[in-house]
């Protein structure tokens, strides 16, 4: 019966809730988030040229959004690099994550494309 099914919709556990989440980490996304590469005061024109051309190795490059937020009082920079094609996101990753740049160790995610296009940087 359709309401039975529609019922069990409804409840949702923890564990599932953790699984729907780890899912949507899998999404397939063409955009990297890059964090802790450069302080609030290092942002300049040359920093997305930079970005571009660093992040070029892995595929073609689309976009580069610098976004300085304010998170606990302080001033973060973070850096989306939008490729064209979704494979170039795990070379970047692969590479970039834990990667020392300046003095600092880059970390590097896949973000949610769909918060992306909402423009949520916040994730």
């Amino acid at each position: 019966g359709g309401l039975a099914s529609e019922e069990h919709f409804s409840v949702t556990t923890g564990a599932q809730k953790a699984a729907l989440m780890a899912k949507l980490a899998m999404r397939p996304s063409k955009v990297v988030v890059l964090k802790n590469m450069v302080d609030a005061s290092e942002v300049d024109e040359q920093l997305e040229e930079e970005i571009t051309e660093e992040c070029s190795k892995f595929g073609e490059v689309t976009k580069v959004i610098i976004a300085t937020l304010e998170e606990g009082g302080k001033k973060v920079v973070k850096i989306f690099v939008v490729f064209a094609a979704e494979p170039s996101t795990h070379k970047a990753v692969a590479a970039l994550d834990k990667r020392w740049f300046g003095g600092k160790v880059v970390h590097a995610s896949v973000y949610d494309q769909d918060r992306f296009q909402r423009q949520d940087y916040t994730g």
